[in-house]
C-alpha cells in the first residue's frame, strides 16, 4: 500500500523567510540579554561535534557547569518546520535543561525542501544512536535517555519514541527498534504530530487565519514533496496516526505535552495525549490559556514560568533531576 501526499504549489514562502530570519535575530539577541549570559554562564558547552558524515549531522553538548558525576541525558530536537532554524537559534532550550540537570545534545539535522522526509527523521534516529554510545564521554548516563524538541522538533521527538517501540521496516527505524534505546521519557511540545493532510486544521476551524493555512500546506509539500511514501514510513511522519491506530510492542515512555490554547496545533497534542492513555502509558497534557505557538520560548511570560516549572515537576517526579 502506498499513500500519495499532497501536491499543492508551496504558499507563503516570504512570510516563512521572514519568520525564519525574525527567529535567527531573536536568537542572536537573546545571547546578549542578561539572562541569556547568565544562562550560559552556568552551562559548560561543546560545540559542532559531528554525529555523522555530512555536514549538517553535528550537535552541542550543554552541561551545567561546576556539575560532577553521571548525569541523565537529554536529546532536543529544534523545531522551524522542518525547513529552518538549528541548534544556534535553539540554544536557550537547551541551556534550560542543561541547568536542570542534564547533559543535552542539542542536534542540527538536515533541511527541507532541500532534504526531504525522511532526511530529518533519520538524521534524528542517528544522533541518538551517537548519543546512547558517546554519552558516557561528555558525563552522560546513557542508561536514561530524555527526548524533547517542539514543533517540527516535536514531531521528531514522538517519531524516535514510535520507532523505538513499534517495529517498522524503514531501515534507521528498524536499526532504532533493535537497538532498544532506553528512552525513559519525552517531551514533545506544541507538536505537529501528522504532517499528512495539514489542510485538516482548516476545514475544522475555518476561522484559522489563511496565512496559517498556507504556512501549513508549505510545510507539508516541503517535507514530503510530491512521492509516494508507503505507509510504514509514512508513520514516521504521522507519528500519532500510528500510536492511535496500533498497539506498541515495548511500552511508550511516559509523556508531557504543553501547548497553547492559540496555537492552531491544539488538536494534535490532544489527540496524543489520549492515544497514549489508551495504552496504558503516563501521559500529562498541559494547555495554557490564551497562549500561542511556542510560547515557552517567551521567558517574560507567566505561562513559561509555569511550563518550566511543571516541565521539572514531572521529571523529578520520574526521578531524573532534583
Amino acid at each position: 500500500m502506498t499513500i500519495a501526499t499532497q501536491s499543492a504549489k508551496p504558499k507563503g514562502t516570504l512570510k516563512r523567510w521572514a519568520i525564519h530570519r525574525g527567529i535567527e535575530s531573536a536568537a542572536r539577541i537573546g545571547r546578549l540579554l542578561g539572562s541569556g549570559r547568565r544562562y550560559l554562564a552556568r552551562c559548560e558547552v561543546t560545540r559542532d561535534i559531528a554525529y555523522g558524515p555530512l555536514a549538517e549531522q553535528r550537535l552541542d553538548v550543554y552541561r551545567p557547569a561546576g556539575v560532577g558525576g553521571m548525569l541523565p541525558v537529554l536529546l532536543y530536537v529544534h523545531g522551524g518546520g522542518f525547513s529552518f532554524c538549528s541548534k544556534e537559534t535553539h540554544w536557550s532550550f537547551a541551556s534550560r535543561y542543561a541547568l536542570m540537570g542534564f547533559v543535552v545534545f542539542n542536534i542540527d539535522y538536515r533541511l527541507a525542501p532541500t532534504h526531504k522526509f525522511p532526511a530529518a527523521f533519520d538524521d534524528a534516529a542517528r544522533a541518538l544512536a551517537w548519543v546512547r554510545e558517546q554519552a558516557p564521554k561528555y558525563g552522560g548516563d546513557a542508561s536514561r535517555i530524555v527526548i524533547a524538541g517542539e514543533s517540527a522538533g516535536g514531531n521528531l521527538t514522538a517519531s524516535l519514541v514510535a520507532a523505538s517501540c513499534y517495529r517498522l521496516s524503514h531501515p534507521s527505524a528498524a536499526a532504532l527498534f533493535d537497538s532498544a534505546p532506553p528512552i525513559v521519557a519525552a517531551l514533545p511540545a506544541c507538536a505537529v504530530l501528522q504532517v499528512t493532510d495539514m489542510a485538516r486544521f482548516k476545514r475544522r476551524k475555518e476561522s484559522l487565519p489563511d496565512w496559517i493555512a498556507a504556512q501549513l500546506e508549505t510545510m507539508e509539500h516541503a517535507y514530503l514533496g510530491r512521492a509516494d511514501h508507503g505507509a510504514d514510513a509514512l508513520f514516521l511522519a504521522d507519528p500519532l496516526r500510528l500510536i492511535e491506530e496500533q498497539k506498541p510492542v515495548r511500552p511508550l515512555p511516559p509523556l508531557f505535552v504543553f501547548v497553547g490554547t492559540r496555537d492552531f496545533l491544539l488538536d494534535d497534542s490532544r489527540r496524543l495525549h489520549a492515544a497514549v492513555q489508551a495504552h496504558g502509558t503516563r501521559s500529562e497534557l498541559h494547555i495554557y490559556p490564551d497562549e500561542i505557538h511556542a510560547f515557552h520560548a517567551l521567558p517574560w511570560r507567566e505561562a513559561t514560568r509555569s511550563c518550566w516549572s511543571e516541565k521539572r515537576r514531572f521529571l523529578q517526579e520520574l526521578g531524573l533531576v532534583s
